[in-house]
């Protein structure tokens, strides 16, 4: 149980093959510093591969739910149940193929972003993500979650500051209810 932690309630780099899984992720971020820079549930940063996040449950942090940050390739996020986290519930940033995203379930993420941005303000955001440049196969999968509340459900897209574009995104039969 990982909760009400200055920053984060977990962070890892540079930790290839990881698994987290059966924790329980809340209330983190309690110094409240800025949900865009670093500050939430989890911070996955810089070059991982063959991490595997699931069977988690990641609520009520100030920031993000679940975040991979550059040059990720071949992750798992699967089954988790990810719900009312300030931003974005799952964000894939700046990173490669390989990876699924499935059987997540997303409740009420984002609600308490007023940035019109698309950074902050997304319960399932691939961002800058270019699945050509590694892992196999070449695609991040996004498949069978449940996305439900008021903010943007879904979105696929860059932003500026990172040098990689989106490709190889591949979204298929999940769920998305819009309140």
């Amino acid at each position: 149980y990982a909760h009400d932690n200055g920053r984060y309630g977990v962070t890892a780099s540079g930790a290839d093959g990881l698994i987290v899984e059966y924790c329980r992720i809340s209330g983190n971020n309690t110094a409240h510093y800025a949900t865009d820079d670093d500050a939430g549930g989890t911070k996955f940063a810089t070059a991982m591969s063959g991490v595997t996040v699931r069977y988690n449950w990641v609520h009520d942090n100030y920031g993000s739910g679940i975040w991979f940050d550059y040059q990720h390739s071949g992750v798992t996020i699967e089954e988790n149940v990810v719900e009312n986290n300030r931003n974005w519930g799952i964000f894939y940033e700046a990173s490669y193929g390989g990876t699924i995203i499935r059987r997540n379930a997303l409740y009420n993420n984002a609600e308490g972003e007023t940035s019109p941005s698309v950074n902050n303000a997304t319960q399932l955001l691939l961002s800058c993500c270019d699945a050509t440049l590694g892992g196999s196969p070449a695609t991040v999968e996004v498949h069978n979650n449940l996305l439900d509340g008021t903010a943007r459900q879904m979105f696929c897209g860059d932003h500026s500051g990172h040098p990689y574009d989106g490709k190889g995104a591949y979204f298929h039969d999940n769920d998305v209810w819009l309140r």
